[in-house]
């Protein structure tokens, strides 16, 4: 099994990055900590959703995923739920490893 950080957009309610609700896990070996994205103005912001401790910003997605998978150093991969879509999922699904320039 390949050790990765997994976002899932469960709901969509807007056309901007913080109108999608969504929740991510850091594996147990990592910490196993909840992790949850919103967005202020361009920059993006991971926090443990627990104790709203911030763990990245990037300014744009990619940014904070790329920095995000480099925090951790295994790769981050955000999916939508079945049956989610719309808004801005299209560009905020895929893949981003450590090392990955965005």
């Amino acid at each position: 099994m390949i050790m990765e950080i997994l976002f899932d957009i469960t709901d969509v309610v807007g056309g901007k990055i913080g109108d999608c609700r969504n929740i991510g896990m850091a594996p147990a070996a990592l910490g196993g900590r909840d992790l949850h994205f919103s967005a202020i103005g361009a920059t993006v912001v991971i926090r443990d959703y627990q104790t709203d401790e911030t763990i990245v910003t990037g300014y744009g997605w990619s940014a904070a995923m790329s920095k995000l998978a480099d925090h951790y150093g295994v790769p981050v991969r955000v999916q939508c739920d079945p049956g989610v879509g719309g808004g801005p999922t299209r560009r905020l699904i895929g893949v981003w490893n450590p090392g990955q320039r965005a």
